[in-house]
């Protein structure tokens, strides 16, 4: 298989994909997600799992290819806070996007809706970072328990917890080697200032009104 060739199916795969959405888009999307995570069909996002994250990453992911296979996708980290009850229990988002690539005979292309709980400091401490996160690299993840099968006295054992749901020809999702990355830009448009996302996460930064419709669905979680 020449280089030219090879050439040729990457581009089709970049063009396959979509482009990002919208700031907002991503809040709104990741607020869809992850209500569907909590309350919609199987696999759900169990509540001990829930009680247990620091921080969630929510995202959309579009896979497509020929014969090479590529990853596009974009969403928001957000962090639980440390606060009393009349402070805000989740901080603001702050929008990532993801990119991966891999190798196969598949043909066609999926969505996938993507949560990753992180119950560690360690593991927010690297989402919070501004440079690029390389799952399976600087981080690892654990396929998220289901509550049909979780005893009363469980606790978390892995630093990252992973829930995914496909609408596709491909099923499943191999998150090794996928890339997060900040969105700086996105963060600047929403914020109204250059804001870094270990800021956000603080709860230093005041989140839009428009962010109520994803700090809504975590009311109480």
């Amino acid at each position: 298989m020449n280089k030219a060739f090879l050439g040729i199916l990457t581009s089709l795969v970049l063009i396959a994909l979509p482009a990002q959405a919208s700031m907002q888009g991503q809040v709104n999307q990741s607020a869809a997600i992850l209500n569907d995570f909590i309350s919609g069909s199987e696999p759900t996002i169990p509540a001990k799992v829930l009680k247990s994250a620091k921080a969630l990453v929510i995202m959309k992911v579009t896979r497509g290819g020929l014969i090479f296979t590529g990853s596009s996708g974009d969403g928001v980290i957000i962090k639980r806070l440390k606060g009393g009850l009349l402070s805000p229990a989740w901080s603001g988002p702050a929008a990532l996007s993801t990119s991966g690539g891999g190798f196969g005979l598949q043909a066609g292309g999926e969505v996938i809706d993507i949560v990753l709980v992180l119950t560690t400091d360690a593991a927010v401490e690297e989402f919070s970072q501004e440079t690029e996160i390389k799952f399976g690299g600087e981080i690892k993840g654990t396929a998220g328990p289901d509550s049909r099968k979780m005893s009363e006295m469980w606790t978390p054992t892995a630093p990252v917890y992973v829930y995914s749901r496909s609408d596709g020809l491909f099923g499943g999702l191999s998150v090794k080697g996928t890339v997060f990355s900040p969105e700086k830009d996105k963060n600047l448009a929403y914020y109204g200032k250059a804001v870094t996302t270990r800021e956000i996460l603080s709860g230093k930064v005041k989140p839009p009104a428009e962010a109520k419709i994803l700090l809504s669905v975590l009311k109480g979680k």
